[in-house]
C-alpha cells in the first residue's frame, strides 16, 4: 500500500519537476555507492536573512514560507520530508503505512531520538502536537480532519481520520512539526510565547533571538541522522535585499536567504562568489478582492486579467529569468498542471469588450472609465522590500491603464503590506484591507495540490489561505472530491477541472515565478543543496549524505 501510495502521490506532481541547478552552483555530488567521502567541518556560517517576522521560529511565530519554515526545521523536525526533489522520504518515522481504506496511518519511529533537553520523542508526543496544534490550529496545519491519535506503544502512532485524505503524507506528516509535550503542555496561549528559545528534535539548537537582529544555532552533536556539518549557523537579520548583497560581497556574510536579480548574477559568479538557484516556485499572484466593487463580478476580473501582459513583465522585470502565470494557479512545470489553463488570456480586445459589457466607460475622455460616476481607480498594494515586484507592479499598471483602469501602485514595508492583505496571518473570513494586491506565495503552494482547496474553498475553516474571499460551490464540491480521492486518475481529472474554474474566475491571476538565484561565498560553504523551487536553506545542505 505505501509503496502505491507513494507512486500515487509521484504521479500526481508532488516530485518537483523542470527545475534545474543554477550554473556554476554549489550542488552536493552524491557518492557513488560503496565510496566512502569525509566532509570538512565548518565552525561558523553566517547566513544573512531580510524578514524581522521570523520571529523566535516556534511553529505559532515563524514566518511560515522561505526562509523561515526552514529555519524552524532546523530546530524541529517532522515525521516525514521532503528530498529535494520533493519526493517524501520518512524522517522521524522509520516507516509509515495506510490501510486500504486511506482512513487509518500507522508511524512507527526511530528509537532513541531525543529532543535538544535530552528527554525522548515518542508517539505521546505525535499524539500531544496533533491535539495541540487542532486546539491552537495555525492556517499551514489546520487538523480537523484527524479524530483522534492512537499510541500502542512509545514508537507507535495511529492516525485515525474522518475521511481519507489523498495528500496526508505531504501535509501533516511530512510538513508539522513535532513539538515535545513536556514544554508545551504548560503554555496556554503559544501565540504569545515570542521571546522563548524552542526545544526540538532537530539538527540545531537554537541558543539565541535578538528580535530584530539574529538568530544563532548551534549543531545538535546528538542528532539521529548525523552530526550536522556545519558547528554554529549565525543569521543576522539585515534591512533590505541590497544590504544583504552587499554583505555577503564584502564578506561580512556567507550566503543570503533572498534572491539576487537576473542583472546581478555574472557579478555575483566572480571573486569567490557563487550562486546556486533554479526555476522558483516562489510565485506573485494579483489577488482581487471579491468582496469589494467591481472585483466581486468575475467579468471585471477576467478583463484584469486579459489586460495584463505578463510576459511583459518576466522579460522587463526579470530580464527574462522566470516564468509567466497560469491563469489555473498551477505553475506550468508542475506535471497535475491542467495544460488547457497554462496559457494567459491577454487580449485588450476583449478586456475592453469585458469592460464595455458591464458599462463601464470613459465618459469624460480622461482615459480612465467610471463607475456610476466615479473612476476605475484602485490602490495597487505591492511590498516595497522585492525591486521586482515593485518593477512588476508598475509595468501591471501600465498595463491595464491600455484599457482604461488606473492602477496607483502603493509600495509599503513588508509588515504593513502583509498585514492589509493577510491581517496577523488569521484563519477566518476577513478578505483584509485591501482592493487589488499583488501579492506572494511560498512555493509550498505549487507542491501539495492540496493547497488548492485551502486557498480558494468558501468554508474558511477548509479555505484558510483564501485571501480573495473567493466563493463557488461548484469549485467547493471538486475541492472536497479530490482530497477524498485516492484514485489518481480520478484526483488529476478533479484537480484540473478545479484549474479550469479558477482560469474562469480570476480570484487571483498568477503573474510570474523569478528564477531563483542565491549568492553564497565558496570559501566558508560550498555545500549548498538547492530545493527545487524554493531556496538552499534546508537539511540537506546542513547534513552528510547517509
Amino acid at each position: 500500500m505505501r509503496r502505491k501510495l507513494t507512486a500515487m502521490l509521484i504521479g500526481l506532481g508532488l516530485v518537483a519537476a523542470a527545475c534545474s541547478s543554477d550554473s556554476g552552483n554549489g550542488g552536493t555530488a552524491q557518492p557513488e555507492p560503496g565510496v566512502t567521502t569525509t566532509i570538512p567541518q565548518v565552525a561558523t556560517l553566517r547566513f544573512a536573512t531580510i524578514a524581522p517576522g521570523e520571529r523566535n521560529l516556534t511553529p505559532w511565530t515563524q514566518g511560515s514560507g522561505y526562509p523561515g519554515y526552514y529555519m524552524m526545521t532546523l530546530v524541529y523536525d517532522t515525521l516525514v520530508w521532503l528530498d529535494p526533489d520533493g519526493r517524501p522520504e520518512p524522517w522521524l518515522a522509520r516507516e509509515y503505512s495506510s490501510d486500504p481504506s486511506g482512513l487509518r496511518w500507522t508511524v512507527r519511529l526511530h528509537e532513541g531520538v531525543t529532543f535538544h533537553d535530552g528527554r525522548p520523542l515518542t508517539s505521546a508526543d505525535v499524539k500531544f502536537t496533533v491535539e495541540y496544534l487542532q486546539a491552537n490550529p495555525r492556517p499551514r496545519w489546520v487538523l480537523t480532519n484527524i479524530e483522534r491519535v492512537e499510541t500502542p506503544d512509545a514508537t507507535t502512532a495511529v492516525f485515525v481520520l474522518r475521511e481519507p485524505k489523498a495528500s496526508f503524507v505531504l501535509n501533516p506528516l511530512a510538513d508539522m512539526p513535532i513539538i515535545p509535550q513536556h514544554v508545551w503542555s504548560a503554555i496556554t496561549n503559544p501565540l504569545d510565547e515570542v521571546t522563548m528559545l524552542p526545544v526540538g528534535s532537530g539538527p540545531y539548537r537554537m541558543v539565541e533571538y535578538v528580535e530584530g537582529q539574529v538568530h544563532r544555532f548551534q549543531a545538535n552533536p546528538d542528532y539521529f541522522k548525523g552530526r550536522p556539518i556545519v558547528d554554529e549557523i549565525v543569521m543576522p537579520i539585515i534591512g533590505n535585499n541590497q544590504a544583504a548583497f552587499t554583505a555577503v560581497q564584502s564578506g561580512d556574510a556567507d550566503a543570503v536567504s533572498v534572491s539576487i536579480t537576473p542583472e546581478l548574477r555574472a557579478q555575483f559568479n566572480q571573486g569567490g562568489l557563487k550562486t546556486a538557484g533554479g526555476s522558483g516556485y516562489r510565485g506573485w499572484y494579483l489577488y482581487m478582492n471579491t468582496g469589494r466593487a467591481p472585483f466581486e463580478r468575475p467579468e471585471f476580473r477576467q478583463a484584469m486579467a486579459a489586460a495584463v501582459d505578463s510576459n511583459d513583465i518576466v522579460q522587463t522585470a526579470l530580464l527574462g529569468a522566470g516564468a509567466t502565470g497560469s491563469p489555473g494557479f498551477v505553475h506550468r512545470s508542475v506535471p497535475w498542471s491542467n495544460p488547457a489553463t497554462r496559457e494567459g488570456p491577454l487580449d485588450l480586445n476583449r478586456a475592453r469588450t469585458l469592460l464595455d459589457g458591464l458599462g463601464f466607460r470613459d465618459t469624460n475622455n480622461d482615459g480612465v472609465r467610471e463607475m456610476d460616476g466615479s473612476p476605475l481607480e484602485f490602490e495597487l498594494l505591492v511590498r516595497s522590500n522585492d525591486p521586482v515586484a515593485v518593477r512588476a507592479a508598475e509595468i501591471l499598471s501600465q498595463s491595464v491603464a491600455r484599457v482604461g483602469v488606473k492602477l496607483n501602485v502603493a509600495a509599503l514595508d513588508q509588515a504593513t503590506a502583509g498585514n492589509r492583505t493577510w491581517p496577523d496571518y488569521q484563519i477566518g473570513q476577513s478578505r483584509g484591507d485591501y482592493t487589488i494586491a499583488l501579492f506572494s506565495w511560498a512555493a509550498a503552494v505549487q507542491q501539495d495540490p492540496d493547497f488548492l482547496r485551502s486557498l480558494f474553498h468558501s468554508n474558511p475553516s477548509v479555505g484558510t489561505l483564501n485571501r480573495s474571499g473567493y466563493r463557488n460551490p461548484q469549485y467547493d464540491e471538486l475541492a472536497d472530491q479530490q482530497t477524498r480521492a485516492v484514485d489518481e486518475a480520478t484526483r488529476n481529472r478533479l484537480l484540473a477541472q478545479m484549474q479550469e474554474v479558477l482560469a474562469r474566475d480570476m480570484p487571483a491571476y498568477p503573474i510570474f515565478y523569478p528564477d531563483d538565484i542565491f549568492p553564497y561565498r565558496e570559501s566558508t560553504f560550498d555545500r549548498w543543496v538547492y530545493y527545487k523551487g524554493v531556496g538552499i536553506l534546508n537539511k540537506a545542505s546542513l547534513l552528510a549524505p547517509r
